[in-house]
């Protein structure tokens, strides 16, 4: 005969198995659902992904305007994808970018958008207004083709930014991040010689820095909150176990792909220190005088625009990332701390002679 705590025990046992069996099918009911919405969110990326291989043949058959082209085919791949990258569910998010990275790299981006100019119909014999004609259709085309800055990549770091957006997954959101960052310097990168043949690239170079200070302040701060939220010794500071610290990858990738942007930069020549202007000769009289004072004046115009670029730089660069400039170039800086009190030095005696 059982004691009453034993008959009590032996009834329960059924009751707590059926219970250890519906929890366990449940669990795995919700991730076999869980799965089932991962793989129809990649398919559905998949299948936008494809569509940008077919978009300059629908351009071409459409005789649309460039505009009117981007903002029929181009548009709503580069609405639809930069939205799933900041989707809570990482798998959608990393896919989203990884093919939002191929389309931005595409050669079919720029070849589609030059397939849509539409024919010249200028009629006139001027040259003058030919020429006009063909700025028109520049400036047209710069305009369409910054998009992919303006449009695209700036707003989706700014969303990614945003603590509402962080807080759906803050472990995976920090890692959406720097690949975002990544992906901006790489585009960058990829167009710079556009950009630079167009006359854009100061203005969304700038832009660029504005951004990556963002990312790295914000990198900063979510490292910091992570060292607050550990209690005592011991603790994970945080995290899960397990869980990368992306907030301090941030702060590395950042610096690296800043270092390799400045340095080919550099190299290609866009990236150049002031040198001491040499006064330009004033055409007066014969053509070789005439030729010879465009040239001087070409000159003094393109240096002035590599000393904004350098300076506009090192200044920006050194809000975020004190010590790079100098690390990257030791000497053009020795030079550039030299350079203001000789300038001073001889710009005295011109104030007093003038007074």
């Amino acid at each position: 005969m059982l004691a009453p705590g034993e008959a009590g025990h032996s009834r329960s046992r059924p009751s707590h198995s059926k219970f250890l069996s519906s929890s366990h099918s449940s669990i795995v009911h919700n991730r076999t659902r869980d799965d089932a919405v991962i793989t129809r969110g990649t398919k559905a990326i998949s299948l936008i992904y494809r569509l940008t291989s077919r978009i300059p043949e629908f351009i071409s058959h459409s005789h649309l305007e460039r505009n009117e082209a981007w903002a029929t085919y181009w548009s709503p791949i580069f609405r639809s994808l930069p939205s799933q990258c900041v989707n809570p569910c990482r798998e959608i998010r990393h896919q989203a970018l990884s093919y939002l990275q191929r389309c931005l790299l595409s050669p079919e981006l720029i070849s589609s958008s030059s397939s849509s100019l539409p024919p010249s119909t200028t009629t006139t014999t001027n040259d003058n207004e030919e020429e006009v004609d063909q700025q028109q259709q520049i400036q047209q085309e710069d305009t369409e083709w910054l998009a992919i800055f303006t449009e695209v990549l700036f707003p989706l770091i700014h969303r990614l930014l945003k603590p509402e957006i962080h807080t759906l997954d803050p472990a995976g959101m920090s890692e959406t991040r720097t690949q975002a960052a990544t992906l901006l310097c790489k585009v960058y990168l990829h167009y710079l010689v556009r950009l630079a043949e167009k006359g854009m690239m100061l203005d969304v170079w700038l832009r660029v820095l504005e951004v990556l200070d963002r990312l790295m302040n914000s990198g900063q701060q979510h490292a910091r909150d992570q060292i607050k939220a550990g209690a005592g010794p011991g603790s994970s500071g945080g995290k899960l176990r397990g869980e990368y610290d992306y907030g301090g990858l941030l702060e590395e990738q950042i610096p690296e792909s800043l270092k390799n942007i400045l340095l080919v930069m550099a190299d290609a020549g866009y990236l150049v220190p002031p040198t001491p202007s040499l006064p330009t000769a004033k055409a007066i009289g014969g053509g070789e005088d005439e030729g010879e004072g465009e040239k001087q004046q070409t000159q003094a115009d393109r240096s002035e625009g590599s000393e904004k670029i350098w300076q506009e730089t090192r200044r920006r660069v050194e809000r975020f990332l004190p010590g790079l400039f100098a690390e990257l170039f030791p000497e053009q800086q020795q030079q550039q701390q030299q350079q203001p009190p000789l300038q001073a030095e001889k710009t005295q005696p011109q104030e007093r002679t003038t007074s």
